[in-house]
């Protein structure tokens, strides 16, 4: 079972494979678990899906970011009128959390969500590490309301805000996992495993979604079909590496095939000729 992960990068970030829905990779992962096997995939997913969150992350900051003020003496007066104004909403959003945290340990849920919907609202777009707790503390109150297409929709947006939040990817993960998003399920725990030094417990929870949409996969195909193409997984990964411009190396397999010997012989020979 033990899996790791090593990675070199080089070369521009601004090429990742955010361009790639995150369904459409944990669709293909499924079909790597199948010939290079559950653990090396599993990695794979956690690499890519990490690089992935983190591009949306920069994409999200940009659009938050603020313009650039002239320093001139009317407007940094202005400036400092809009920071406080600024810093007012901020704390009163932050009393409105600690309002929906008290209503929650009472187990009022939905008061919670009210006071945590009033504090995201009206916290600055600018505070965004806040303003993704607020999400995630929404999205708690949720969960135990047992309403998994809501807790998915918050945990997505306090996500987007934080990448690394790895509380929140878990619940995503157990919500998506819930309600038949496997291929969304696979992607947060791989993504927790790469984020948190592969915890034994997320690379089994990343093992069983993965085994399972392969079993799911395999029961799809014709019998002359079933036999997968390794071709297919060489030029995956292949297309994955160019685009990143990062060079992946796996090491300390639980297990090897000649499947994945011919992978990386195939990834080392396009490096060469490239």
């Amino acid at each position: 079972m033990a899996s790791y992960l090593r990675t070199v990068t080089g070369g521009s970030s601004s090429n990742t494979n955010s361009t790639i829905p995150t369904n459409t990779l944990g669709k293909r992962l499924v079909k790597w678990g199948l010939i290079i096997g559950v653990p090396t995939a599993v990695c794979v997913a956690a690499y890519l899906v990490y690089r992935q969150q983190q591009e949306q992350a920069k994409k999200s900051a940009t659009r938050r970011s603020p313009l650039p003020t002239p320093l001139t003496k009317v407007n940094e007066d202005s400036t400092t009128t809009s920071e406080n104004r600024l810093k007012n909403r901020l704390t009163v959003a932050m009393d409105l959390k600690n309002e929906g945290n008290l209503k929650y340990r009472e187990q009022k849920y939905n008061e919670a969500i009210e006071a945590y919907t009033k504090a995201i609202e009206l916290c600055p777009a600018e505070s965004m590490e806040e303003l993704s707790q607020f999400y995630q503390n929404r999205a708690a109150t949720w969960e135990l309301l047992k309403d998994h297409e809501k807790v998915i929709e918050d945990c997505s947006k306090a996500i987007e805000l934080n990448p690394k939040y790895i509380k929140c990817i878990q619940r995503r993960a157990r919500a998506a996992e819930t309600v038949g998003n496997f291929e969304l399920a696979l992607e947060d725990y791989s993504t927790v495993c790469f984020i948190d030094s592969y915890q034994p417990a997320y690379i089994m929870a990343a093992d069983k979604v993965l085994t399972d949409l392969a079993k799911r996969y395999m029961e799809t195909l014709p019998p002359s079909t079933a036999e997968l193409s390794k071709d297919y997984v060489r030029t995956s990964l292949n297309e994955f590496e160019n685009k990143n411009k990062n060079k992946i190396f796996f090491v300390s397999f639980s297990t090897s095939s000649e499947a994945f010997g011919s992978l990386i012989s195939a990834s080392k020979s396009a490096k060469a000729s490239a």
